[in-house]
């Protein structure tokens, strides 16, 4: 909701079917969220995303992330599509890439509110 009302709207770039990916939309309340399924990478490469390295994808970070996701009542889902690509946030501006945020592990978590504000000119 802070995201919307910073007046930007959200996109979500996925690597599963639309089928599987509605569900798990819903289940987190994103089902009335635009999703791309992107099953080949494209998109991921285009954005300069790359697969992780062992110590990015199950590192300690990520273990203890995954502990705390797990307490918090979250499990873990099935996977789809590659389970080395290593995810980022983007915003784009007049159709082009204004702010990123490239993920150095699978466990880290932008400031999601901040990366919506529009660089100072």
């Amino acid at each position: 909701k802070a995201i919307e009302a910073a007046g930007t709207s959200l996109a979500l770039v996925h690597m599963s079917t639309p089928e599987a990916f509605a569900v798990f939309a819903r289940e987190y309340g994103l089902d009335d969220v635009p999703a791309f399924a992107d099953p080949d990478r494209r998109l991921y490469r285009g954005l300069g995303l790359r697969r992780g390295r062992l110590v990015q994808l199950l590192g300690p970070g990520v273990w203890w992330r995954g502990y705390k996701v797990w307490r918090a009542g979250h499990g873990v889902g099935a996977l789809a599509g590659d389970g080395t690509q290593m995810p980022g946030v983007f915003l784009l501006h007049r159709g082009r890439v204004v702010r990123r945020f490239v993920h150095a592990t699978a466990a880290e978590r932008p400031e999601y509110v901040e990366l919506c504000e529009l660089p100072k000119a």
